[in-house]
């Protein structure tokens, strides 16, 4: 019995790539979880936000994931010259996934607080749509939003100087920037 499967045999059959639909869409438990805990004013805004980042992510976004995940970022320590650069090199996909993250909003959601104690469950349906279509940029993301997390409790509770907090509220303001 073992011999059967002791190498694989190739043939004809060739597993076709999926085509996604609407990524909100598709998710019926995404939908039903959000229709109980959001308010009807919340999921008013919240659910036309989500159609469109549904369609975006089956759409242009699925082919920028997979040009992400082909030519993932590379760190270049020395230049040709055996110079120290520490250079991060990315592809034009990694850069423009910056760029839509910014116009949706997938981390200032959490910290604008525009739908109140339900503004994380907005983000994180946001960041859950994301994610799969993201080529792994959902990766830095996430530091990004840890990072503004514990930024957003030291500016609030802790005892530091002025001008210490001044520059934790700039690093907070650019973290969560829609720029």
């Amino acid at each position: 019995m073992a011999e059967k499967y002791r190498a694989a045999r190739t043939g004809d059959f060739v597993q076709a790539r999926p085509e996604l639909e609407n990524t909100f869409l598709e998710d019926h438990a995404l939908q039903s979880m959000l229709r109980r805990l959001l308010p009807p004013a919340v999921s008013g805004v919240a659910e036309p936000a989500l159609r469109r980042l549904g369609a975006r992510c089956a759409g242009e976004l699925a082919a920028a994931a997979l040009q992400c995940e082909q030519q993932p970022p590379e760190l270049e320590c020395y230049d040709g010259w055996g110079d120290r650069v520490d250079r991060v090199r990315t592809s034009e996909a990694w850069r423009g996934m910056k760029r839509v993250c910014a116009e949706e909003g997938l981390i200032s959601t959490g910290y604008k607080r525009e739908h109140g104690e339900f503004s994380r469950v907005f983000q994180a349906s946001k960041l859950m749509l994301f994610a799969p279509s993201s080529g792994l940029y959902s990766c830095p993301l996430a530091m990004t939003d840890g990072a503004a997390k514990v930024l957003e409790g030291v500016v609030r509770k802790a005892a530091l100087p002025e001008a210490a907090l001044s520059e934790l509220r700039r690093a907070l303001e650019r973290l969560t920037s829609e720029d």
